[in-house]
């Protein structure tokens, strides 16, 4: 029986593109308090990571549910976007502990949440398998479609190291969806970057403890490297500490190398994002904080 590393080395595939409208809100014009928001406007990695969707289900296992669907989203990526993969794989792939019994019980269940919360669609095939059949990441029951950049389709592209050197098994669901949310704003890159608690709230819903929990997690599991930094206020009448975080690099994102010394490097549908914009890294002020 091949090891959970040697299956993910098996995955031809080195990326799962994500698209940043699982992750990310629709731009707003006011800061917002996610306990005051209706479930509604939540993005549907916040919905993952509660009991309770907007249909008003419910179920523990935040962990597992955005652990699995990533992994779905990584190995299904080809047309028709499907597999008869049993629950034990998935179990054995994401480490769970006792993968053909217990393990592959907690997937078959979150499989079944997946599937109500219009994640995946579960169809019966020959009697004793099923086919996972993955659709639209952001949770509205369409069909999958590869994500290819152009405006409302741009995507960060989460690492096979993931799987592979075993970093999501070693994540709690809460590091996980603030990893994720650091690959959204700055981790294709290998540029710092520092996070501000408004607009992480802004343009995560996540709560300033899940933040903060969160990136102590990855930084205890050496996900991130943090350093305290001064940084200057735009009109230049003081400064500020900050803690500056780097990810480590098997887990960022990078994009292609520019053809040329002198061409700059354009984005394509190769890059998790189109919209590369230097205001998500950190500058010297604070214009560019998250």
């Amino acid at each position: 029986m091949l090891t959970p590393s040697e299956e993910a080395t098996r995955i031809a595939r080195p990326y799962a593109h994500v698209r940043r409208g699982f992750i990310e809100r629709p731009s707003t014009k006011g800061r917002v308090s996610p306990e005051s928001d209706p479930l509604e406007i939540r993005t549907p990695l916040e919905n993952l990571m509660s009991r309770y969707d907007a249909s008003g289900g419910g179920g523990a296992g935040g962990y597992l549910r955005i652990a699995l669907l990533l992994s779905i989203s990584w190995v299904q990526s080809k047309p028709p976007y499907s597999s008869p993969r049993v629950p034990s794989w998935w179990a054995m792939l994401l480490q769970l502990p006792d993968p053909m019994n217990t393990g592959a019980r907690a997937v078959r269940d979150t499989l079944t949440e997946l599937e109500r919360r219009n994640f995946i669609e579960i169809s019966p095939i020959d009697g004793s398998k099923n086919l996972i059949t993955l659709l639209d990441e952001r949770g509205n029951g369409d069909a999958y479609t590869y994500p290819d950049g152009s405006p409302g389709q741009l995507y960060v592209r989460v690492p096979r190291a993931l799987w592979a050197n075993g970093w999501i098994s070693q994540m709690s669901g809460r590091a996980l969806a603030v990893y994720l949310a650091v690959l959204s704003n700055s981790g294709w890159r290998d540029k710092p970057f520092w996070i501000s608690g408004p607009t992480f709230r802004e343009r995560y819903g996540m709560s300033d403890s899940t933040r903060k929990k969160g990136l102590a997690e990855l930084v205890e599991l050496g996900v991130l490297q943090v350093v305290a930094k001064s940084v200057a206020a735009q009109n230049g009448t003081r400064t500020f500490r900050r803690n500056v975080y780097t990810l480590t690099p098997e887990l960022q994102t990078v994009t292609r190398e520019p053809t040329s010394k002198t061409a700059p490097a354009t984005p394509t549908a190769e890059d998790p994002s189109a919209e590369a914009s230097p205001l998500r890294t950190l500058p010297n002020s604070e214009e560019g904080s998250l």
